[in-house]
């Protein structure tokens, strides 16, 4: 559904706790997004807010994303991810399985509680798009990834799971 056609009492879970946020998210949002912001209505009945939109690039494309905003919104920031084929994400700062963008470091310092989704972008999704940018020394856990993609490998026994000992 559109930014205009939400009915009332649908709230995300965060909304009691910072009133006004959501309205003033999607308008900031909306600025950019135009037209092609969409809410996932089912997830809004249950509380989360998930969003598709067209972000606008400065070569003049548009970058297609999905956003969800965690429970913790705004303390927490939400998590934003690419639409499309997988075979066209940059190999820096996005998932290759679900296309989910690394726009800041894992420190939650990183983000403001001022921010918006916009905010965010505007700030970083360059970045994240070219490879581009002061990046944060750090990565994803090794067990992060096999546990991902060891299902799709041949001799995979149902059940088994890796964990790194950091000691």
């Amino acid at each position: 559904m559109g930014y205009g056609d939400l009915k009332t009492g649908m709230l995300p879970h965060w909304e009691h706790t910072c009133v006004g946020r959501l309205d003033f998210e999607l308008r900031d949002l909306a600025f950019f997004a135009r037209d092609s912001l969409r809410i996932d209505e089912d997830q809004l009945k249950q509380g989360v807010l998930s969003i598709e939109f067209e972000w606008p690039l400065a070569s003049g494309e548009v970058c297609q994303l999905r956003a969800v905003f965690p429970d913790s919104y705004p303390f927490v920031r939400p998590q934003v991810a690419l639409r499309g084929n997988p075979k066209t994400f940059p190999h820096k700062h996005c998932s290759p399985t679900d296309g989910n963008l690394c726009l800041l470091g894992r420190d939650t310092g990183l983000w403001s509680i001022e921010w918006t989704l916009a905010k965010l972008l505007e700030k970083q999704l360059a970045n994240a798009l070219n490879g581009t940018g002061m990046e944060d020394p750090q990565g994803e856990p090794m067990e992060f990834w096999w546990n991902a993609f060891a299902p799709a490998f041949d001799g995979y026994v149902d059940g088994s799971y890796m964990l790194i000992d950091t000691a």
